[in-house]
């Protein structure tokens, strides 16, 4: 407030005067106190009052603002200000959502990425839902994504192991194969991997395998074909047929068969040949080239050779099957 002086003309009363002229009445005396009173102190201080209160009021709305507002602009914006503290003062407890849900507004703004929803006002989205063709440099999942969904539905995978579909399930796998293994497959299960497997008899492409299956083939040129080989060395008394090989019964083969004399006590001849045709049953003879003191003859499926060079000798045979 403004101090201001202020002169009253009239000296302070004095009391037993004023008795005196009022003839001793009290009532009389107590209203020219108040009346001095008034005068003195009460008058000054509504004057103050009044004088700050008046320019206050010409300030605000007897001129024109910095900003071009009227007094009446000026009326308006404060009847504003105050409903609106009126309305939040009767609703304190929504201040603080509101203020928090701004916030959010203000944060995906200044994301820019509205293809996100990152919150909610009152139930509804903020920016937009994921676009279907969305790019992303990369995904965080809280859990396996299913197969539905074009995942594994499993959180780790077997090193080197091998992935099995488990239809809607999530994908199967193996354990790491070793060098050497293959896969083995089960019926109605899920296959494994294991050794190879020993294959004991049948056919590949027509070809017997398995028990039919040759150890070894021998010889340093062989033309054609090469089905089956085998070798055979046997001890020959001179003039005894004696038989080096048995031929399989049921299989109709062609045969290419070499033998020879193993020391060197003959010098007319040494080795002779001979192509054997079997028919399952039996065999014959279809070309040989013999020597003088070897043959090659047949029993049924019994191929046997003879030597007459006078005392017993070794003999060699090599036959190749090739056809």
């Amino acid at each position: 407030m403004t101090e201001r002086d202020y002169t009253i003309a009239s000296s302070p009363p004095n009391r037993k005067e004023l008795a005196e002229a009022f003839g001793m009445n009290q009532t009389a005396v107590r209203r020219l106190e108040a009346l001095t009173l008034d005068v003195t102190k009460n008058l000054p201080q509504g004057i103050d009052s009044n004088t700050d209160l008046a320019l206050t009021l010409i300030a605000s709305l007897g001129r024109q603002g910095s900003d071009g507002d009227d007094a009446e602009r000026q009326v308006r914006d404060l009847q504003a200000v105050l409903m609106t503290m009126r309305t939040l003062q009767s609703d304190v407890s929504r201040l603080n959502g509101i203020v928090n849900d701004l916030s959010a507004i203000l944060t995906a703004t200044r994301l820019q990425a509205p293809s996100i929803n990152y919150s909610t006002i009152d139930g509804a989205p903020i920016g937009q839902a994921v676009p279907a063709l969305g790019s992303f440099s990369s995904l965080t999942i809280a859990s396996a994504l299913s197969v539905q969904s074009g995942g594994t539905g499993r959180s780790t995978l077997t090193a080197h192991g091998v992935l099995l579909g488990e239809g809607s399930s999530a994908i199967n796998q193996t354990a790491a194969g070793t060098n050497g293994q293959m896969l083995l497959g089960v019926t109605g299960a899920d296959p494994a991997f294991g050794n190879n497997p020993t294959i004991t008899g049948g056919t590949i492409d027509g070809t017997p395998i398995g028990s039919t299956t040759p150890a070894a083939v021998t010889g340093t040129t062989v033309k054609g074909t090469v089905f089956e080989s085998a070798t055979s060395a046997i001890s020959a008394s001179s003039g005894v047929a004696t038989t080096a090989y048995t031929f399989l019964s049921g299989v109709p083969m062609c045969w290419l068969v070499l033998a020879n004399i193993g020391t060197t006590s003959d010098t007319t001849h040494y080795d002779c040949f001979a192509v054997v045709l079997t028919d399952g049953t039996s065999a014959r003879i279809a070309l040989s080239n013999f020597g003088s003191n070897m043959s090659i003859t047949l029993s049924g499926l019994n191929l046997q050779i003879t030597q007459s060079s006078g005392a017993t000798q070794t003999i060699n045979t090599v036959l190749t099957r090739v056809g």
